[in-house]
């Protein structure tokens, strides 16, 4: 099972990104759609976002493809561990592949 919504939609088939991504503002409590949003590689897409204890985590997607570019926290306020408007974390996916086993990049499809 994986443990956060980007690596879902990492793993997940196009058709279910699409829907996920746009979908889940709809439905889940606080969580907002991000109509332009920037990845860690400087791509632009759209994101969903939700905020937690004074964090707010977007998780980037490309907005034709639907698939996931990432994700980025900063805080939203001042709490012990900084100042609002930190940046936490930031990832950005660069490639994938379908491979016959794990660590084998020579085969499949890259993106």
């Amino acid at each position: 099972m994986p443990d956060s919504l980007q690596e879902a939609s990492s793993q997940s088939p196009q058709a279910h990104n699409a829907a996920g991504h746009r979908l889940a503002p709809a439905k889940i409590l606080g969580v907002v759609l991000v109509k332009d949003a920037i990845d860690a590689a400087g791509r632009l897409g759209e994101a969903i976002a939700h905020v937690s204890d004074g964090e707010r985590t977007e998780y980037n997607f490309d907005r034709n493809t639907h698939l996931s570019l990432g994700e980025r926290g900063y805080l939203v306020k001042d709490i012990p561990a900084g100042k609002a408007g930190i940046l936490t974390g930031t990832s950005a996916v660069l490639s994938r592949a379908v491979v016959n086993e794990m660590g084998d990049l020579s085969a499949g499809t890259h993106t």
